[in-house]
């Protein structure tokens, strides 16, 4: 073989392990996506994500899934709901996943959803003219870009135009799991805006320290309802 020759057989083979690189790491952004729509982030905003973390609400993953809380959060929970719209969607959210495996209702949360099915309760409005809640979407891109340009050392969390790098960026990835799952119209460049917006990383700094104490705190004694 000539030179020449060894060069592009040496450019494809680089080619095909990016290309094999870029497949494994979608898919792992694509679990991580995933992990955050089943939580219900995606289309509400940000009473919902800070009630799942704050109040420690976990999904029970045995044979049957669905939300559980600790026992000694209830009272406050039922408290948000009855206050705030969000929450009590929220809180039908977590009743919906009970009732679909035949588990029981904590009593606190099944009395006022009985209230509300009676008509005897009616949930706090949202307010009118309220436009379609991005928030969740948004946290759900920059927390993807935050957990893994933390744990991707071979890619840049975003690509500068002209650049002549042929490997792609986090944000470029984010972008493909995103279109694997049918979230459309986020382009890569508002995606990398996303995440580099100050409002948005201190609000995803925030939920990130709420998130390692949910995700790592739990108390063996804890008691789950």
């Amino acid at each position: 073989m000539t030179i020449r020759s060894d060069e592009i057989a040496e450019k494809k083979r680089k080619s095909a392990e990016e290309a094999d690189q870029d497949k494994e790491d979608t898919i792992e952004a694509i679990g991580e996506i995933n992990g955050f729509i089943k939580n219900g982030f995606l289309n509400h905003g940000a009473t919902w994500t800070r009630t799942w973390f704050e109040l420690d609400l976990k999904w029970f993953n045995g044979e049957n899934s669905y939300v559980t809380l600790p026992a000694a959060e209830l009272e406050e929970f039922i408290k948000r709901a009855t206050t705030i719209a969000e929450a009590f969607e929220l809180a039908k959210f977590v009743t919906a996943s009970r009732l679909e495996h035949g588990i029981s209702i904590p009593a606190g949360l099944r009395e006022l959803m009985a209230c509300y099915l009676r008509g005897e309760f009616t949930p706090v409005s949202k307010g009118p003219g309220r436009k379609v809640d991005t928030w969740g979407r948004d946290f759900i891109i920059a927390r993807t870009m935050q957990i893994l340009e933390g744990r991707w050392e071979h890619r840049c969390p975003t690509k500068r135009k002209g650049s002549s790098s042929g490997m792609k960026s986090v944000s470029q990835i984010v972008h493909e799991a995103m279109r694997s799952i049918e979230i459309d119209n986020v382009d890569v460049e508002r995606i990398q805006k996303i995440y580099t917006t100050a409002r948005k990383k201190k609000e995803c700094d925030e939920l990130q320290a709420m998130w390692v104490k949910w995700m790592f705190d739990d108390d063996p004694d804890l008691i789950r309802i």
